[in-house]
């Protein structure tokens, strides 16, 4: 598994909590988050099935006019 380094800023408070709690699981403190965030990944990932049925729902939820363009063009121009 290929990994990035970046540079997460704590208020002191959270991260001295974050470090005990590492600790106290036997983890470091970067095993803890990368953990954390792949729990809150797979907690908001959209499944296919999911994508699919909002993309239908937006499809339904369109305005259909049946009215020609030039109509509406010379509608338009009547304002």
């Amino acid at each position: 598994m290929q990994t990035i380094a970046t540079n997460i800023r704590f208020p002191k408070e959270d991260y001295l909590a974050l470090r005990l709690l590492a600790l106290s699981e036997g983890k470091s403190t970067a095993a803890l988050i990368r953990e954390a965030a792949g729990a809150y990944r797979k907690l908001k990932t959209i499944s296919v099935r999911s994508q699919l049925s909002l993309a239908k729902q937006a499809g339904n939820m369109s305005v259909k006019i049946d009215i020609p363009v030039s109509q509406l063009i010379a509608a338009g121009r009547k304002i």
